[in-house]
């Protein structure tokens, strides 16, 4: 009998270790899944299901020694080596109900939600337009 578990954010698993073992991308300095067709526009969740397989290899890929998301963070929230601290990050202190530092007030700027700094200074994103993928416009699932 088949056996399927689906998960966004709210399993066991690391979805950015699932992803990153499964050959989607690599873990970059922003903290991202970076994807080489892709980029870090993506989102992440997992299937998994009662059927054996054999595993992708993970994808060999760096940032190298780029830097621009950590030196372009508004609020230095990038700690640089995939980690971030979240009390200072943007998207997460526009997500959270309660009182905002006033060090952080002024470096939203004109967000009203989240930041999204790091993915569009990132390198690894040139050329791709968040949110024009059709691949899966119209589908049905």
């Amino acid at each position: 009998m088949l056996k399927i578990k689906s998960m966004v954010d709210t399993g066991v698993l690391s979805d950015r270790a699932v992803a990153e073992r499964a050959g989607l991308g690599f873990v970059g300095r922003n903290g991202f899944v970076i994807n080489p067709k892709l980029g870090t526009w993506t989102y992440l969740g997992e299937m998994l299901v009662s059927i054996p397989f054999e595993p992708d290899d993970p994808l060999l890929d760096s940032c190298g020694d780029c830097t621009i998301c950590v030196d372009r963070c508004p609020t230095s929230a990038l700690v640089g080596n995939g980690q971030l601290n979240s009390q200072k990050c943007i998207s997460f202190l526009t997500q959270t109900k309660g009182y905002m530092p006033d060090q952080y007030r002024y470096k939203i700027g004109n967000r009203l939600y989240g930041c999204d700094t790091c993915q569009q200074v990132c390198p690894k994103n040139r050329g791709i337009i968040p949110n024009k993928m059709t691949s899966f416009w119209n589908q049905k699932f």
